[in-house]
């Protein structure tokens, strides 16, 4: 049996977003038999967890190629400090443009580089370049433009619902962030950044309380780079105001995010555009129906009328599609609700995931004689 193949992952920050916590997943059930992965990061919680999957680590203090303030010398020095960290990989899996960008420089022609683009929105002719220089793009959903380059492929987020289910009672939770238990109640999660939309669900909401004053929404998250701080100061002051103000609660960034959205109604994802939605998988995890914007990934995850709403990123068609959605009869909330965990265990399961990616890595390492 031929030794395993070393597979280098690169990640850009050492923090956990939706696309750490995907990555994670991807590297618990990777075939160890068959590959030999180790992550390069910076230090932080991303590090932590991988030593958790007992997996190598090195750091590396990463690079940002979407901030203003970086530069072609501060992308040229995070390249240069990558190199010697990718001396021994067979296949590089750069799980960011900015990963891939640093990785694209240095690479030698007899290593695979796999770019997972987990953006829709990129600067066009840094990522086209980009697409030319990896061997394989991995997209998350079919609303990615395939049409660019036939070396794209599809491969979505994965979500075991063992290990997304609440620890505590959903009266606790409500409890804790002073919701009746009664009470309609709406939650979002996810960074509090621009394009999640958070402005629109605020606007959706004042609509809301006009049919159901006593609703509340539960917005969970936080700015993990810390450059939107004008934008999440302006979010909480308009949720202080009326007919806003008792009515939104700020929890921040929570690691029992499996407990908060058990203990709500609905999920919102309001964001203008999204390359997949993870939080839709683990509202289905624990069987809550979802309203999210037609944009992008929730087209491929959310079945209309089935599993949740897609309705157009404007706020008074989200509140229409929220009302809806709380108003339901409980039986039918649960029917939609159970109908997102089946789908859940059929298509996302992250032993599929890992099938296919493996199934890629050796077409690509096969090319090139490894």
């Amino acid at each position: 049996m031929s030794a395993p193949r070393a597979v280098t992952f690169v990640n850009h920050v050492g923090w956990l977003g939706g696309a750490e916590r995907s990555l994670l997943i991807l590297l618990a059930n990777l075939d160890r038999g068959r590959f030999a992965p180790t992550l390069v990061c910076p230090p932080g919680e991303l590090a932590t967890a991988a030593a958790g999957l007992e997996l190598p680590w090195r750091a590396w203090p990463g690079y940002d190629a979407r901030r203003r303030l970086q530069t072609l010398p501060a992308l040229l020095r995070a390249s240069h400090q990558l190199r010697p960290l990718l001396a021994d990989a067979d296949l590089v899996h750069a799980n960011s443009f900015a990963a891939g960008l640093a990785a694209a420089l240095v690479c030698r022609p007899n290593q695979v580089l796999v770019w997972h683009r987990r953006d829709l929105r990129l600067p066009r002719l840094p990522a086209a370049w980009l697409a030319q220089q990896a061997q394989a793009v991995i997209v998350l959903s079919p609303h990615h433009d395939l049409r660019a380059n036939p070396r794209v492929h599809v491969l979505p987020n994965a979500l075991d619902p063992a290990t997304f289910w609440p620890a505590r009672p959903a009266a606790a939770v409500r409890a804790e962030f002073g919701v009746p238990p009664e009470a309609p109640l709406v939650i979002c999660v996810g960074a509090l950044i621009p394009w999640k939309g958070h402005n629109l669900l605020l606007d959706a909401f004042c609509q809301v309380l006009g049919t159901l004053r006593d609703a509340r929404l539960l917005v969970v998250g936080a700015d993990p780079s810390g450059e939107h701080t004008a934008h999440v100061a302006a979010l909480q002051q308009r949720s202080s105001e009326p007919p806003l103000a008792g009515r939104v609660v700020w929890a921040g960034q929570r690691n029992d995010v499996a407990d908060l959205i058990a203990a709500a109604d609905v999920l919102a994802l309001p964001s203008d555009h999204e390359p997949f939605g993870r939080v839709l998988l683990e509202a289905a995890a624990v069987r809550r129906p979802v309203v999210a914007t037609d944009l992008g990934g929730p087209r491929a995850v959310v079945v209309p009328g089935e599993t949740g709403l897609l309705v157009p990123a404007e706020p008074a068609a989200f509140a229409a599609a929220l009302v809806a959605a709380l108003t339901l009869p409980s039986d039918e909330q649960a029917a939609m609700g159970q109908r997102a965990y089946d789908r859940l265990v059929a298509r996302y399961s992250p032993q599929q995931q890992a099938m296919h990616l493996a199934a890629l890595y050796d077409q690509l390492l096969a090319r090139t004689g490894l």
